[in-house]
């Protein structure tokens, strides 16, 4: 109700695309409903993250960040992620387009970054909502 009575008083509060960070929940509340994955509580303290996803025998604790990667690495600096070593840590970024990729030399082995799912990429294929939710495990995954 607070969001509705602050959207009426700024009718630009699309413009801070918080209906990009909503419709990146829809997704995961989707894929849970698709029987997809299992969203489960996280505790207070938010070093576990925003709410926890289950996807087959992997927990994976999840991040929704407004902001660029900075955020990522704010969350690094409080002890909250390792931005080298935590692959069961999903940071979502639901405004923003992913940064250029870097070259990088092989290394033949699983990555064990946190991943980041960059939503407006994801968006921006204009594909419908199912799809949208199959894209998105992909990426829960590191296969995409």
């Amino acid at each position: 109700m607070l969001f509705r009575s602050h959207m009426s008083n700024d009718p630009a509060l699309a413009s801070a695309n918080h209906h990009l960070t909503l419709f990146a929940l829809a997704v995961l509340l989707r894929g849970e409903r698709s029987g997809l994955w299992k969203l489960e509580k996280a505790g207070w303290e938010g070093t576990e993250g925003q709410f926890k996803l289950q996807l087959g025998t992997r927990t994976m604790r999840i991040f929704v960040l407004s902001g660029s990667g900075r955020a990522s690495a704010r969350l690094a600096l409080a002890g909250f992620i390792d931005l080298v070593d935590d692959p069961n840590v999903v940071v979502i970024y639901p405004d923003h387009h992913a940064p250029p990729k870097a070259r990088r030399s092989p290394t033949g082995g699983r990555s064990t970054q946190p991943t980041e799912i960059w939503f407006r990429d994801l968006v921006e294929m204009d594909y419908g909502i199912d799809k949208l939710v199959d894209v998105f495990k992909l990426d829960l995954l590191g296969t995409r």
